[in-house]
C-alpha cells in the first residue's frame, strides 16, 4: 500500500473555498489520469485560523513517534511564533509493516537491515550471491574463445590430413 501526504498552502490572494475547488477540479483529475487511481483517496483541508489557530510560521512537532503503533493516535504540537502552542491527537491509517518501514526510513532500508541481521547470524547467503557464484564457476570452467579457435584450426588440419591421405591412397590404387 502506498500512502502519500502532501502539505499544500494556498496563495494569500485566493479564498480557501476557491483553492479547494480548483485543486479538486484541476489537480486531482490530472493526477488520476497520470497515475493509477487509488482505491482510497482521502483529503483533509486545514483552514488557517480555525480551531487549531494554526498560522503560517507554526512548527509542528510529533510528540509520540517513539511509540508509533497501529490504531493509536499521534500527538501533534503546533508551536506558534508568539511562544504559545496547541496540542491535538491525530489518527493515522498505518499498519504494523508500514510503521516498521517508517521507522527504518524506507522499505528498502528495512529489507537491508533484515538481510544484514540474517547474514550476521550465520544464516544462508542471499540467493543473488549464490547465483552470481554459480555463473562465475561456469564461466571459469568454459574454455575461452581463443582456445575454441585453436581447437577449430586443429580440427580443420586433421580433416585436411585425412582427405590428403585418402587422395594419396586413390592415386596409388590407380597406378
Amino acid at each position: 500500500m502506498l500512502k502519500i501526504l502532501a502539505f499544500l498552502t494556498k496563495r494569500e490572494d485566493i479564498e480557501t473555498r476557491a483553492f479547494i475547488e480548483y485543486y479538486e477540479n484541476h489537480h486531482v483529475p490530472l493526477i488520476c489520469s497520470l497515475a493509477p487511481t487509488p482505491i482510497v483517496y482521502k483529503r483533509n483541508y486545514l483552514v488557517r485560523g480555525d480551531e487549531l489557530n494554526s498560522q503560517e510560521d507554526d512548527t509542528i512537532d510529533f510528540i509520540d513517534l517513539t511509540s508509533f503503533s497501529p490504531e493509536k493516535p499521534l500527538t501533534l504540537v503546533f508551536r506558534h511564533k508568539d511562544g504559545s502552542q496547541d496540542t491535538i491527537k491525530a489518527n493515522h491509517t498505518y499498519n504494523a509493516g508500514q510503521i516498521e518501514w517508517f521507522k527504518a526510513g524506507s522499505a528498502l532500508n528495512l529489507m537491508a537491515a533484515k538481510i544484514a541481521a540474517a547474514n550476521s547470524n550465520g544464516a544462508k547467503k542471499p540467493v543473488a550471491k549464490k547465483a552470481a557464484k554459480k555463473v562465475a564457476k561456469k564461466a571459469a570452467k568454459r574454455p575461452s574463445a581463443k582456445k575454441k579457435v585453436v581447437k577449430k584450426k586443429t580440427a580443420k588440419k586433421a580433416v585436411k590430413k585425412v582427405v590428403a591421405k585418402k587422395r594419396a591412397g586413390k592415386k596409388a590404387k590407380k597406378k
